[in-house]
């Protein structure tokens, strides 16, 4: 525990989406890209990112798949 930062102004440290809404409360209350990125940790890339985005940041992650699907045509070959 001795690594938690004090989060002050009714924010909390955490990722994602939590994370983009803090970026963009910190910067509507006039703190610069420097002071938002010492803040939260992250990068001044996502922390410009996210001050231009209008929408919260989408994750979309493919779906798993079976293990021998980029194998499928060889075996389907196989089994003729």
């Amino acid at each position: 525990m001795a690594n938690i930062r004090p989060t002050g102004e009714g924010l909390d440290q955490r990722g994602g989406v939590g994370q983009e809404i803090q970026t963009a409360a910190l910067g509507r209350r006039g703190w610069v890209v420097k002071a938002i990125v010492r803040r939260l940790g992250v990068a001044r890339n996502t922390v410009r990112a996210a001050l231009r985005s209008d929408a919260p940041p989408h994750y979309e992650r493919e779906g798993p798949g079976i293990g021998g699907d980029a194998f499928e045509p060889a075996i389907r070959r196989c089994w003729r």
